[in-house]
């Protein structure tokens, strides 16, 4: 177990940031101890969404501060995400930013995981799922909300360009890499499934 040996806040801003003293259990039998600064963020959630008629994943792109301070050009290609808000479920946070950011309204979706993005230095809980749309339950533009800062822009990739961008390093963002990745493990699967039940018996 760790043990905090001491917490001083740092900062009070949009989140909160502390420097800790922590021990936890060492290999030698005794414990180890370190000083770390962590960023304490409100977990989140985030959704894949696979457009059926047109066989295409429906995105998002927008800067990313961090992304540029680390040497990122240009704007990231995510899925929707954003802050899970008081009083929400993690399907809930998904399934209002799906609608904010790409103007789509699953009336569901299915839960693949629950990752922690970024464990050494923030607090966030990550929460991932997949839906599928089609036109018929689209009821606006997407675009995010202007008074939280938002500039999002909604792009529909194919599939196939998708995996491609992928394999070519195209699209870094770990929560989309995650997703896509779950996504096409799924699809290998069936079509493997499919095709060993199409063969004849011995």
């Amino acid at each position: 177990m760790i043990e905090i040996e001491s917490n001083e806040i740092l900062s009070r801003g949009y989140h909160l940031l502390r420097r800790i003293r922590f021990s936890w259990p060492g290999r030698d039998g005794g414990r180890s101890s370190a000083t770390h600064e962590v960023l304490e963020r409100p977990d989140a959630s985030a959704i894949l969404l696979h457009h059926t008629g047109r066989d295409a994943f429906v995105l998002v792109s927008q800067y990313r501060l961090g992304a540029a301070l680390g040497g990122h050009s240009g704007p990231l290609i995510e899925v929707a995400a954003g802050l899970i808000d008081g009083g929400e479920t993690p399907l809930e946070a998904a399934l209002r930013e799906c609608r904010e950011e790409t103007g789509y309204a699953p009336g569901e979706a299915i839960f693949v995981s629950a990752i922690y993005p970024s464990p050494a230095a923030v607090t966030e809980k990550l929460f991932l799922f997949c839906a599928e749309v089609d036109d018929s339950i689209r009821i606006g533009a997407g675009g995010g909300l202007a008074h939280e800062e938002e500039e999002v822009t909604t792009r529909e990739i194919p599939v196939a360009r998708a995996r491609a961008m992928m394999e070519a390093g195209e699209i870094a963002d770990a929560k989309t890499l995650i997703l896509m990745q779950w996504h096409f493990a799924r699809a290998d699967a069936r079509i493997a499934s499919a095709a060993t039940s199409r063969q004849p018996a011995p």
